[in-house]
């Protein structure tokens, strides 16, 4: 269990409210699990490494000092997004039975959200570290 000093370390040069707002997708999977847990059936390899990345680029991109840090961690959100709007280049055939409980729209809606948090948070560090620079 971390103390809050080593939470206080791990996001000394993050910014925290951003961090937690990049979070969101992750807690979402959580929610999802808590409900899976009670329906039965939970793809735990795919849901710990989304939780990972999203912890990850959350990470980068809410990193205050670093512009590259924020591309690398605007990276992994976009390719995230790129991983479900790509749904769109092969959609599924069979409308009687369908892969997912899901309609596959939906996945071209969440691959665009992703995208465009990932764009959105960093032009926002690199506007804000702009400002920082010339005050």
């Amino acid at each position: 269990m971390l103390s809050e000093k080593g939470d206080e370390l791990m996001l000394r040069n993050n910014r925290k409210v951003m961090f937690v707002f990049l979070l969101i997708p992750s807690y979402l999977v959580l929610f999802i699990i808590l409900i899976g847990l009670q329906v039965g059936s939970i793809e735990w390899g795919r849901a710990a490494v989304f939780i990972t990345s999203n912890l990850a680029s959350a990470w980068l991109l809410s990193f205050r000092k670093n512009i590259l840090l924020n591309i690398i961690g605007s990276l992994f959100f976009i390719g995230y997004g790129w991983s479900w709007f790509s749904i769109i280049f092969n959609p599924p055939i069979d409308s009687a039975f369908p892969p997912a409980i899901l309609p596959w729209e939906i996945g071209v809606y969440f691959g665009v959200g992703f995208m465009l948090i990932g764009l959105f948070a960093l032009t926002y560090g690199i506007l804000k570290r702009r400002l920082e620079k010339e005050f």
